[in-house]
């Protein structure tokens, strides 16, 4: 069969329809949205002028009542973005994240100080206001949000993300900066000259991620940003610099947000070898630590957890990999796998009928969610059942 070929292409907000020919099942009521976002604007009072705002929200946000960090990005492709983010999530690298675009910043909004070939420039303090005063609050009324705030930007929004963590560290939380253009203003390098004084003058509990790509003309100011901050160590400002001569200025951006975000969720998503092997009070002791210091829940991944109780059961710590296991599901009571890797742990323990309720509920929770993967969740059962039928 010939691929059906794409005939009609509608977006409504950020929603795209598809509909397809050569499916005679296929009609009005078949056809298939995927959801990239939605269309929201805000009056600025600040800006003095109406900021429009494209806005992903994380899949099973209507049927949940969590609230999510929120990741704020300008001068970069909402599509790739969220894109990113999405598969960051679903692959439980970092936890589910609000994204919010702004579509129509100005260049002049990116630069602390006014520069001689851009008369509207120098306005970067004023755009701070404007997610302090407006946006925060907004987006806070409307949607179900955390106070863990990120910045992600290239180029010169890039070089606002470095301003705004030195500068003003209690606008975001983290930023991740992709080719910041430390040089916006030439000869005056103005965050050069000032680093060291915002780095003495701010308290911090921050990441800051910067990459470059095979650009020179910034690379060198860069290079002497980048050795201040090594002089300079400050407590809670927490920074990572990668120079990656393989990527331009269009790929670069895309490299930055996997790897920045991953960096900045690196602790929810890998606990230190150390407190693993110490069992799942010292684990719960770190889990509160890493609530501190994002500022809310944020919890442990259940990815981490598993992989955790994986290591428990392969030295034969099972009652450790259980405790861990069951932990891990109390974090994702929905998700069938986690009941079917406890269900394992059971099994490979010859505890059949702690096994075969595990296996139950894994088959319930997969069949009532319409899984793709039901089928092979439904095996685990049987094998069990079969296995207590021949004893």
């Amino acid at each position: 069969m010939k691929p059906c070929p794409l005939y009609s292409l509608r977006v409504t907000g950020l929603s795209i329809i598809c509909f397809f020919s050569g499916i005679s099942t296929y009609s009005a009521l078949g056809q298939e949205r995927i959801n990239l976002g939605q269309k929201r604007s805000v009056v600025s009072g600040i800006l003095d002028k109406e900021i429009r705002l494209s806005i992903h929200l994380p899949d099973g946000y209507d049927d949940s009542t969590d609230r999510y960090p929120v990741l704020f990005t300008f001068q970069t492709h909402f599509e790739g973005v969220s894109g990113a983010v999405k598969h960051l999530y679903d692959y439980r690298l970092i936890p589910k994240l609000i994204v919010v675009l702004i579509d129509n910043y100005e260049f002049g909004y990116l630069t602390p100080t006014m520069i001689e070939r851009d008369p509207a420039s120098g306005e970067a303090d004023l755009f701070l206001r404007f997610f302090m005063d407006e946006l925060f609050p907004y987006l806070d009324r409307s949607f179900r949000t955390q106070p863990y705030r990120i910045v992600f930007s290239n180029s010169w929004g890039a070089m606002f993300a470095v301003y705004a963590i030195l500068a003003r560290p209690d606008v975001f939380d983290a930023a991740i900066a992709s080719i910041p253009w430390i040089t916006y203003d030439g000869e005056a390098r103005y965050i050069i000259n000032n680093t060291k004084s915002y780095l003495d003058s701010n308290t911090f509990n921050h990441m800051l991620y910067m990459t470059m790509d095979d650009e020179t003309e910034p690379l060198s100011d860069l290079e002497t940003f980048i050795k201040i901050l090594d002089a300079n160590p400050r407590k809670g400002l927490d920074w990572e610099y990668h120079h990656w001569p393989e990527e331009d200025h269009m790929s670069c951006p895309y490299r930055s947000v996997f790897a920045g975000l991953r960096r900045i969720f690196q602790g929810w998503n890998r606990i230190p070898e150390n407190i693993a092997e110490a069992g799942l009070e010292e684990i719960k002791k770190y889990e509160m630590e890493l609530n501190r210091s994002f500022g809310y829940e944020i919890g442990i991944s259940p990815v981490a957890l598993r992989v955790i109780g994986q290591r428990f059961q392969q030295k034969g710590n099972i009652d450790s990999a259980i405790e861990v296991f069951k932990y891990a599901i109390q974090k994702t009571p929905e998700n069938a796998f986690g009941y079917v890797t406890l269900g394992r742990v059971y099994e490979g323990a010859g505890r059949w009928d702690e096994a075969k309720a595990a296996f139950r509920t894994a088959y319930q929770k997969a069949l009532s969610q319409n899984h793709p993967q039901v089928r092979w969740v439904k095996g685990f059962l049987d094998r069990i059942e079969k296995r207590l039928e021949e004893e």
